[in-house]
């Protein structure tokens, strides 16, 4: 597990951690519990700033699901007072890990030449079954 740490002050840290290809958990520290009342979390795709997550939560962590690969995204973390008015901001870059390759073509897609393939998932192949006659 690997975790990073990105700040613009030491009060307002942004912890990142837990990073698959798929996912990541964001971790933030809370400012004096009387000044705010939720925090909105704005997740973007670095590349094109397309929106994959904004909520808003009570807590001081998130689980981010449903992300790409090898891509890199903005968090940006707010806490806001009952008035709106925000308390205190962190920004984190980060980017995915790179997914195991499966393979795209499955053995009902090999050509057959009137012999039987088995898929293997373990191994991530397929073999090939060939049958002898007992002579």
């Amino acid at each position: 597990m690997t975790s990073n740490v990105f700040s613009a002050a030491e009060s307002e840290e942004l912890h990142i951690s837990n990073v698959t290809s798929s996912s990541l958990k964001l971790r933030w520290s809370s400012p004096d519990p009387k000044l705010f009342v939720y925090f909105e979390v704005v997740v973007t795709r670095l590349h094109d700033h397309a929106l994959v997550l904004k909520t808003n939560v009570s807590g001081n962590e998130l689980s981010v699901d449903n992300l790409e690969s090898s891509q890199t995204y903005h968090a940006v973390v707010s806490a806001y007072t009952a008035e709106g008015q925000v308390v205190s901001t962190r920004k984190g870059i980060m980017t995915t890990s790179k997914s195991i390759n499966t393979p795209t073509q499955t053995c009902c897609q090999l050509p057959s030449h009137g012999t039987r393939w088995k898929w293997v998932k373990r191994n991530i192949f397929c073999t090939l079954k060939i049958n002898t006659l007992n002579m």
